[in-house]
């Protein structure tokens, strides 16, 4: 999936596209619950999956969130920092790994904070080191949802509801997990998504996919 990938999508859902909430730059492109499910549809036959698996995939990830309302009034992407990835990616760049910045999990505010932080010390490091929006994907992950840097994936993401699906999509095309998606083998996507170290994430999955399919 490459960005023409992404503008064709945002063009078949553009009608349903709910527009003008404001970040500190720009304008964001959220999704109505109408053309959420339509894209995810759209996902699901691209892939060869049904859309109740994309479904439950964005649910576990962020409960169907791309976007949070922050105490100055600004709607931004829900990301979420990993020091160790930050480590990782530091000392990848560097040669040497960097400290972290400190980040209370489950606050937007604490994430955001964390992640500006992270990226004074090492830009590239910074955007490799979050997971955004919807899915939850990794900035290092830029390749695989198209992109040519974690920064022009973050530029992307940031505003557009659409983009964010898409690098799921982007994510899930890759041979494995992309096998055990049509097959709906939790424990195995479970383990590509999050790695061999997840716990109860299957079960999560599961108990999603259940749910979406009892709405319809």
């Amino acid at each position: 999936m490459k960005k023409a990938a992404i503008a064709a999508g945002a063009l078949l859902a553009v009608g349903l596209l709910l527009l003008g909430k404001k970040t500190m730059a720009t304008t964001i492109a959220q999704l109505t619950p109408e053309a959420r499910k339509a894209l995810a549809a759209q996902i699901a036959a691209e892939l060869g999956t049904e859309p109740a698996v994309i479904r439950a995939f964005l649910q576990v990830e962020s409960s169907g969130k791309a976007f949070a309302l922050h105490p100055d009034g600004i709607r931004r992407m829900i990301i979420r920092f990993e020091p160790h990835i930050f480590r990782r990616y530091t000392e990848q760049h560097t040669g040497k790994e960097i400290a972290a910045p400190a980040v209370k999990h489950g606050s937007q505010v604490s994430e955001w904070a964390a992640f500006r932080a992270a990226c004074r010390l090492h830009d590239r490091a910074g955007h490799e080191s979050i997971s955004m929006g919807a899915g939850q994907v990794m900035g290092f992950n830029f390749a695989r949802a198209g992109y040519s840097t974690p920064q022009e994936m973050f530029a992307a993401l940031s505003v557009s509801e659409v983009a964010q699906l898409h690098a799921v999509a982007g994510f899930l095309r890759d041979p494995p997990i992309l096998a055990a998606t049509r097959a709906k083998n939790w424990l195995q996507m479970a383990r590509l998504y999050n790695g061999k170290g997840q716990v109860g994430y299957d079960k999560k999955l599961a108990a999603a996919y259940a749910a979406q399919i009892a709405k319809g």
